[in-house]
């Protein structure tokens, strides 16, 4: 029910995780009754799953995302299903091309 030394419920956690796929990190935070900061912190530890294989056709695109101190990061999204692949810390070719 809780994680050692937590003080947070799983529920409460897969609430907010669940908030936050719909809304903003403070809205979500407000409908689950955490802090926006501890939400952050939740998305940051939460895995995502990821394939290796690449679609047949992808998307590559920037958005403006002020992360790790990089003002742009890129993503890329899958064509034909509509999600998202990985999103990638910045936007300099030479990530790309080792992606």
């Amino acid at each position: 029910m809780v994680d050692p030394y937590q003080r947070c419920t799983n529920s409460v956690k897969t609430s907010a995780l669940s908030y936050s796929a719909v809304g903003s990190f403070t809205l979500a935070a407000r409908l689950s009754g955490i802090s926006t900061n501890r939400l952050t912190r939740l998305f940051d530890r939460h895995a995502l799953a990821t394939n290796r294989i690449l679609p047949r056709a992808i998307a590559i695109d920037e958005f403006k995302g002020d992360v790790g101190g990089e003002k742009f990061q890129t993503i890329i999204a899958d064509v034909e299903n509509k999600k998202i692949i990985d999103i990638l810390p910045h936007r300099k070719v030479d990530t790309i091309k080792n992606y």
